[in-house]
């Protein structure tokens, strides 16, 4: 079905342990992605995906967040989103599959399509930026897992790195494919990062207010 116009969820999953919405877009906002912890009361939102591309005939990088939902298709456990975005006309979709107290995230190699290649690239696809957000602690995949309090960061920092290495970053190689975000006594989140058809890249942002978000994305391509 083609999405409505209205500020309504497009797809929404739910069992007994965790509530996923995607909704629709109102007044030219973005689409956005809400999930609820029904054990703990966590709740998270965010923005439901960005994409980065590269314009290719003046070699500038951009990150496209202007995109139309083309379809979607659910039932009670899964939903895929299919987008277009405005400028490179990059189609891409998102698959979300709900299962006990987890869900998965993938963006279906078969779904992308590069409809102006002779100008514009994919070069990678973020879902749900920002919703790895804590003003407490953040565990970021670096060796073998390090803690980080955004509490005591009140400096602007962000790093993005291959959390299966890059030769550039071989001192600070990864080896844990995990992230995530807890607030202590209370709840958190955790991101596992599985077998795909893409490299994954762990990206970290300290917004220098005593808060901090992480999270991995889906890599193609490099500069």
């Amino acid at each position: 079905m083609t999405h409505p116009t209205t500020d309504t969820a497009l797809a929404h999953l739910e069992n007994e342990f965790l509530s996923l919405k995607f909704l629709d877009r109102k007044d030219g906002a973005e689409y956005r992605f809400e999930a609820i912890d029904k054990r703990t009361g966590l709740r998270l939102s965010s923005p439901l995906v960005e994409i980065e591309s590269m314009w290719d005939s003046i070699h500038r990088y951009e990150v496209e967040t202007k995109f139309e939902l083309v379809s979607t298709r659910s039932n009670e456990s899964s939903a895929e989103l299919f987008f277009r975005t405005d400028r490179s006309r990059i189609e891409w979709s998102l698959a979300v599959e709900l299962k006990g107290s987890e869900f998965t995230v993938t963006a279906p190699w078969a779904s992308i399509s590069e409809n102006r290649g002779s100008q514009f690239r994919l070069m990678g696809i973020r879902p749900f930026p920002g919703l790895m957000k804590s003003g407490e602690v953040l565990v970021v995949p670096l060796k073998n897992g390090a803690l980080i309090r955004a509490s005591l960061h009140r400096q602007q920092v962000s790093d993005r790195l291959l959390i299966y290495g890059q030769q550039e970053r071989w001192e600070d190689l990864p080896l844990l494919p995990l992230c995530g975000m807890y607030e202590e006594g209370r709840h958190g989140l955790a991101i596992i990062a599985g077998d795909g058809e893409c490299d994954t890249q762990f990206e970290i942002n300290m917004a220098g207010d005593g808060t901090g978000s992480g999270g991995f994305s889906f890599r193609y391509r490099y500069i």
